[in-house]
């Protein structure tokens, strides 16, 4: 039967060299150089970032491995956490001492979020533009058709969905009143 023994490591007195010696994965020592190195000193800008700097070469070679994206991404949210520097600043750290080039092949949660919210933002503009348009003309049809509505149904057709005002546009031509076009 075999016995396996596990042996834990005390990080907290180690020095870097010591860490660095360790025979740790490479996500394994920048973890580590976060825990021990960057985390205490997160409340001073200017130490944290040394710190950072200090550990750049492990991050280049972490950032160019197969997972090296979501260990960056992962170290970097906890960067922002466990220090003051904001997301631009880390970016700058980052890009200085990591490098324009391994960074290149980095898209942080913040800029995927970023550019993801801009595509929304813009489909949502079309979507609320093709609505507004849409609620015109059939006011105008309503309009046409049965001279001038109660407030209430030009607030209502303003506040529809571009399903319903689709459905109502089909039907405006086929009803007897304004009324009628609300009723299924």
């Amino acid at each position: 039967m075999p016995q396996f023994t596990f042996q834990p490591h005390e990080f907290a007195t180690k020095s870097p060299s010591d860490v660095r010696a360790m025979g740790l994965s490479l996500l394994g020592l920048w973890t580590v150089a976060a825990q021990q190195f960057v985390a205490p000193v997160g409340h001073d800008d200017d130490k944290a970032m040394r710190a950072i700097a200090d550990w750049a070469d492990v991050a280049r070679q972490v950032l160019v491995a197969p997972t090296g994206q979501e260990a960056i991404e992962a170290l970097s949210s906890y960067f922002l956490k466990v220090t003051k520097l904001s997301q631009r600043r880390l970016r700058v750290i980052f890009e200085q001492h990591v490098g324009p080039e391994p960074m290149k092949h980095f898209e942080s949660t913040y800029d995927r979020i970023t550019r993801e919210s801009k595509a929304e933002g813009i489909a949502e503009g079309k979507a609320e533009g093709k609505a507004e348009g849409m609620a015109e003309a059939l006011l105008r049809l309503v309009r046409k058709r049965f001279g001038d509505q109660p407030a209430e149904y030009e607030t209502r057709i303003r506040a529809a969905t571009i399903t319903e005002l689709d459905q109502w546009t089909d039907r405006v031509l086929d009803i007897e009143s304004a009324a009628d076009l609300f009723t299924a």
